[in-house]
């Protein structure tokens, strides 16, 4: 029996694949994905209160222009996730390669 593709096995004990993510901590997929729901459920949150509050007569600039700062986070989280998704994609393709020889 197989395992999984995104397992390996390390002698008889099978771990889940990890990445090194935001350069200092080891993630599993399902940890990153779950890190990734609640950080676009809190930017969600936020955009509805910077629509809805009238900021633009606001003494602070991030204030006055939190609605746009707001986006500028989606579009990186967008695309930091697209980077780490394509990590665990590579290193299951890594490993389906080695159980293959």
């Amino acid at each position: 029996m197989r395992a999984p593709a995104d397992f390996k096995y390390i002698g008889n004990v099978m771990s889940e694949i990890k990445v090194k993510a935001y350069g200092f901590i080891q993630l599993t997929e399902k940890q990153y994905v779950t890190i990734q729901t609640i950080g676009m459920i809190l930017i969600a949150i936020g955009f509805m209160f910077s629509l809805f509050a009238d900021l633009s007569d606001a003494e602070s600039v991030w204030l006055r222009y939190l609605t746009e700062i707001i986006l500028a986070v989606f579009v990186l989280e967008l695309i930091e996730s697209y980077y780490i998704m394509k990590l665990f994609k590579k290193k299951k393709l890594e490993l389906a390669s080695t159980d293959q020889n």
